[in-house]
């Protein structure tokens, strides 16, 4: 019944049909259970992307629980049901039938949960969430995106593990340090706010500071030095330099950037994502690509290495892809096709 009423609130979130209290009971109840957050941030970046659950306008006063009863047996059969759901594609929206969809897939995510050690929440491409931590502390994630975290988390440390990119506003409890681990470094912190990039295709691990303090350590020195961060400084780490040796901090590993001391937290652009902005200054428009990819869930390739290493500027904020792409026309000469999820550039 639990699991069947947690279910039902984030059904009625998602499609707007929530009331406040019942938002107020949602957010209560993922605060208090953190490992909940993961179910909920999948369906809703599910919910928001191109796929959508609908029933077939004939079959739309089927009864409840007879399809609840159908949900089950099929939830028996993980990976059978798992490649039922890899292909629903449909076009209307039924309240009734976004419940059973959630409640379908929480019947799944129930019976797989038990077997994990780690809490995980994935961000798709073309898609953020935001969770709370069981320590209060926020995380944004951004698209292609993981964190995962131990279900001790907050007992004795407070220790979580990024893949991609992510903003952190961090509690402050000096007595169980708050660390971030990512491929090659490690960041300390008592409580602050900052951002963390570290994309497995990326060349460097971005980490930018807005309030606070944090230490960063070298994951492979044999004694490991320290990089104190104050606010509006951003370290470059290169992981291509680093995989090559294993020694302390030198300054062929990382620079540290000052970022204009007035700028507005909001208008920082290593931030931008949060509030769904696009910042492009001076990056060639194959690092842009990669960025576009993540943001609107294409794969876009270039058949002309000239076009590819073209220098933009500017800025994506509510534009779809096809309004960014010619957006982009008017400051670089080039065109480009559209074949199904791949954009073609020449």
């Amino acid at each position: 019944m639990i699991q069947d009423k947690l279910a039902i609130l984030i059904s009625r979130k998602l499609s707007g049909e929530a009331t406040e209290e019942e938002i107020r009971e949602l957010e209560d109840w993922l605060k208090n259970h953190p490992q909940d957050q993961y179910f909920s941030a999948v369906l809703n970046e599910y919910w928001q992307g191109h796929t959508q659950i609908s029933i077939d306008t004939n079959e739309k006063n089927i009864h409840f629980e007879q399809i609840l009863k159908l949900a089950e047996t099929e939830a028996t059969d993980t990976n059978k049901y798992l490649k039922k759901f890899k292909i629903i594609r449909l076009k209307y929206l039924w309240p009734a039938a976004s419940i059973v969809f959630i409640i379908v897939g929480f019947l799944l995510w129930s019976s797989m949960f038990s077997l994990r050690k780690t809490n995980e929440v994935a961000v798709a491409k073309g898609a953020k969430t935001q969770i709370i931590l069981p320590d209060g502390s926020k995380v944004w994630l951004n698209s292609a995106s993981k964190l995962r975290y131990s279900k001790n988390f907050n007992t004795k440390s407070r220790e979580v593990t990024l893949e991609g990119e992510g903003f952190f506003d961090v509690i402050r409890d000096s007595a169980r340090p708050f660390i971030v681990h990512t491929t090659a470094i490690d960041i300390h912190v008592l409580g602050t706010s900052f951002n963390v990039k570290d994309y497995g295709s990326d060349k460097a691990i971005e980490t930018t500071l807005i309030k606070g303090l944090i230490e960063i350590v070298n994951k492979s020195d044999t004694h490991p030095s320290k990089i104190i961060l104050h606010p509006k400084e951003k370290l470059i780490f290169n992981k291509v330099i680093e995989s090559q040796k294993k020694e302390n901090f030198s300054k062929s590993d990382y620079h540290i950037v000052s970022l204009p001391k007035t700028k507005p937290d909001t208008a920082i652009n290593e931030t931008s994502w949060i509030h769904n902005r696009l910042v492009f200054e001076g990056d060639t428009f194959r690092e842009l690509a990669k960025k576009m990819e993540r943001w609107y869930n294409v794969e876009i390739i270039f058949y002309n290495e000239k076009t590819a290493n073209f220098r933009l500027r500017g800025v994506f904020e509510d534009e779809s892809l096809d309004q960014a792409m010619k957006g982009l026309q008017m400051i670089a000469p080039f065109s480009f096709k559209v074949n199904g999820n791949k954009i073609e550039i020449y």
